[in-house]
């Protein structure tokens, strides 16, 4: 039946083989270097961004908005930092994409770790926004 409307609307069927490349290609920046060593740094900040937005849920639920808005923006200052810092330091490098897409995810990873700190200390602390729960 997906057959008879795919050719009905002119589409072809993709080949998984080309799928498969194509999410290679837009979810991992090892995709351009074929390799069979997983990325590593992607895998790692998972952990780190559900631990964010657990973090996250917690500071929207006493109404902390203002606060989560400050502590993005001091966040924000670091890993824009990192995200220069490493992609200027790999533009002689040979994958120079490569080396981008990697200083993203170390900038990402830098403000979500921050991101969890800032709300996570204050909750520990029970200082402001976090002052209003009951222990």
């Amino acid at each position: 039946m997906l057959k008879d409307s795919l050719e009905r609307s002119g589409s072809r069927q993709v080949p998984l083989s080309e799928a498969r490349q194509l999410i290679s290609l837009c979810c991992f920046s090892q995709a351009a270097v074929p390799s069979n060593r997983p990325p590593l740094l992607q895998i790692l900040t998972q952990p780190i961004n559900a631990l964010a937005f657990l973090a996250d849920g917690i500071l929207y639920g006493v109404g902390g908005f203002g606060y989560a808005a400050a502590a993005m923006f001091l966040a924000c200052i670091p890993a824009g930092g990192v995200m220069l810092l490493y992609s200027h330091l790999a533009a002689g490098s040979a994958a120079v994409l490569d080396a981008q897409l990697k200083a993203v995810w170390a900038g990402l990873a830098v403000l979500m770790a921050l991101r969890f700190l800032t709300i996570w200390l204050p909750l520990v602390l029970r200082r402001w926004p976090f002052d209003r729960l009951e222990a």
